[in-house]
């Protein structure tokens, strides 16, 4: 049976959507975080441009870099805001499935769980098990403003957090699910042109 979601004083999840020219898709995005079976979850979106977007839910907050930084330092720089027990980090053109926070809440009752990572659908139609961006949550105490901007920068940023933190098995959760599709729309956005963040 599904834990009911309960909106409390501070939120069970907080995702942090960096965005940069991404009205096209964005919108698509938020709407599958609104359509989740568990509501209980804030999402900080900081855009490195100030698109003025506008948003009715008030589990929603924007936030404008002053400057353009990249999506690495808008991950950082919304790590600042998050009042969430869980953290997460979702990327502008994703799709996160109807149970995806569902699934996690379930992952992290056990209280020994530091981490829970799922399974992804990618553009080209594989099923991708790893440390992509969409794919982890962590406990708030353990996600670090310590985005860089690299290669392969979401499997560097969450595996320092297993190797720091000396986590061992029964700490890192997998889920055996698909919980989020990725599209990798490359209009707009942050990446270079080598696809670095």
């Amino acid at each position: 049976m599904a834990r009911p979601s309960v909106r409390t004083a501070l939120p069970r999840f907080s995702i942090i959507m960096p965005t940069f020219r991404r009205s096209h898709v964005i919108g698509r995005t938020i709407e599958t975080i609104q359509a989740q079976t568990f509501s209980d979850w804030e999402l900080v979106i900081v855009d490195n441009e100030g698109a003025d977007y506008r948003f009715q839910d008030p589990r929603i907050r924007y936030h404008v870099l002053t400057e353009r930084r990249g999506a690495s330092q808008a991950r950082n720089f919304g790590l600042a805001k998050v009042t969430g027990e869980i953290v997460g980090f979702f990327d502008d053109d994703d799709i996160m499935l109807p149970h995806y926070l569902e699934t996690f809440d379930q992952a992290f009752q056990d209280s020994r769980v530091m981490m829970a990572h799922c399974g992804m659908l990618t553009g080209s139609g594989d099923v991708n098990f790893s440390y992509a961006t969409p794919e982890v949550m962590v406990r708030a105490p353990f996600a670090t403003p310590s985005w860089e901007a690299s290669d392969c920068h979401d499997q560097k940023y969450f595996g320092r957090i297993v190797v720091s933190n000396g986590w061992i098995p029964g700490q890192i959760v997998r889920i055996p699910e698909v919980l989020v599709k990725a599209t990798s729309d490359e209009r707009g956005g942050l990446r270079d042109r080598d696809g670095r963040f």
